[in-house]
């Protein structure tokens, strides 16, 4: 069988991209999300295995399988929302210079299948395809070309590229399932990080915590030799000890702190080009009678059972052995999560925690007033109380550009606080420059406590923080496409 294939070239660049009026019918009123079962058709991304930050040549291939790809279909290609959120869209698109990397332009060779790149809120861009001429067979491979596009920052296992399909122009989508995952991996060591215990008695050894990482903070390997500590107070060295061979990340005991004061810890490890070093933060030698304890914790995070990435399993497991916190919450969207969904949230939770060893809550976002963080304290009553939603949209994509409603949920939330005392519940503000999102002011949400300091953007420390992001506009009802 002769198997014929379009082959449409795009050079990305946000700058370049004009919204077009021929992709703007509108999912909103009467549209229909078809179950995954219901979505035929295959997707092949490569390369699938590409290293952090660098530019790649992707090829998307689409197979629309037994339904084909009639006259009128519609296609979009789109990259994860994390994945752009966190690279400036100035550095990597431009449309001045067509030598130079980035450069955008879109070429057609082939007639019916019509192309455009645009770009879309929060800097994310989609790809969109109309099917303008004959019905295209099932065995019809459609190809995109994606030229000079960044791989993803963060090192991943599953990083997917999203497909959406309106097979006849008829309103009724779905979401593309078989489309293979790419495997990002961490680049070169270019530094050393290491952490250490905060607060410590006397006479005791603190842990110290390393991992080697590339230019963007991935975790990585390269090690060779041992790891050589030594420690400073009031600027004088004064002991030095070899650790352990380390793997890319390792915890292991620090040197003995005989008197009480203020230290710090200096770290050389030796790699296989250079030697790295760096110093943890301070270390208190001091008696405390009260038996407290300074601990770092990371109570606000996203799986992939929302608009994270990772399952809730390698959540917990990142946070204890990479980033050496002493307690973590994950919390998930819960107008993303169904029941069973939300249940695997809880059981991660219960799986992890190790008592004075790494601490876990349950934990949700939740929307009261903006957008709220609820911790529960008590797996039992947790049990007892259904949540999760059913219907409705299930990512990003469907509630801003679909303009669908969240799903529907299983215990409303003045029936989920009523079902928990004080003290089994906790409520904190989300705190965050985009529109929308935050508790607004002088309004806070029903038995909110605490109000979350947010610096994923290193926007919320000060007025004039140097990494300051300006407000986000969100446009609640956008009635494009997939399109």
């Amino acid at each position: 069988m002769t198997v014929n294939r379009v082959v449409i070239i795009a050079v990305v660049a946000i700058a370049a991209a004009a919204v077009a009026g021929w992709f703007l019918t509108g999912l909103g009123g009467g549209q229909r999300l078809l179950e995954p079962e219901a979505v035929t058709g295959a997707v092949r991304v490569d390369p699938d295995t590409v290293t952090v930050g660098e530019r790649v040549s992707w090829s998307v291939s689409f197979v629309p399988g037994p339904d084909g790809f009639p006259h009128g279909g519609r296609l979009m290609i789109r990259f994860p929302h994390n994945h752009f959120s966190t690279v400036p869209a100035s550095e990597i698109y431009q449309d001045e210079a067509p030598e130079a990397p980035g450069y955008a332009g879109v070429t057609q060779p082939v007639s019916g299948v019509r192309l455009e790149v645009r770009p879309i809120e929060y800097g994310r861009i989609g790809i969109f395809l109309e099917n303008n001429g004959p019905d295209l067979p099932g065995e019809e491979t459609i190809d995109v070309a994606i030229l000079n596009l960044p791989a993803p920052p963060v090192a991943q296992n599953d990083f997917l590229f999203q497909v959406i399909v309106d097979r006849d122009g008829d309103g009724e989508y779905g979401i593309v399932r078989s489309v293979n995952p790419v495997r990002v991996l961490p680049g070169a060591p270019e530094r050393l990080a290491c952490v250490a215990q905060s607060l410590i008695d006397p006479g005791a050894r603190p842990w110290i915590g390393c991992r080697l990482e590339d230019a963007r903070g991935n975790p990585t390997e390269g090690l060779r030799g041992n790891l050589h500590a030594s420690v400073t107070a009031s600027g004088r060295r004064f002991s030095s000890m070899t650790l352990a061979r380390s793997l890319a990340t390792q915890r292991f005991e620090g040197p003995v702190l005989a008197q009480p004061g203020v230290y710090t810890i200096d770290v050389e490890a030796q790699t296989d080009e250079r030697v790295l070093s760096t110093a943890t933060n301070l270390v208190l030698a001091e008696r405390r009678e009260d038996g407290r304890r300074l601990l770092w914790a990371d109570l606000h995070g996203h799986s992939a059972l929302s608009d994270g990435r990772g399952t809730p399993e390698e959540y917990y497991e990142y946070a204890r052995d990479v980033s050496f916190l002493d307690a973590a919450a994950l919390s998930d969207h819960d107008w993303q999560l169904t029941e069973t969904e939300f249940r695997r949230t809880v059981d991660a939770a219960e799986q992890f925690n190790a008592r004075g060893a790494f601490v876990t809550v349950p934990a949700m976002e939740i929307n009261i007033r903006g957008h709220e963080l609820i911790y529960f304290f008590d797996t039992d009553r947790l049990a007892t109380v259904r949540i999760g939603r059913v219907g409705g949209a299930q990512d990003f994509w469907q509630e801003l550009f679909a303009d669908m409603a969240p799903g529907v949920p299983l215990t409303s939330y003045k029936d989920m606080l009523a079902a928990f005392n004080d003290d089994e519940i906790l409520i904190a503000s989300h705190t965050t420059l985009s529109a929308g999102m935050g508790t607004p002011r002088g309004d806070p949400a029903p038995r909110q406590s605490l109000i979350e300091i947010y610096s994923a953007h290193g926007s919320s420390e000060c007025a004039g923080c140097p990494r300051r992001r300006p407000t986000a506009t969100i446009r609640k009802k956008r009635r494009s496409v997939i399109g």
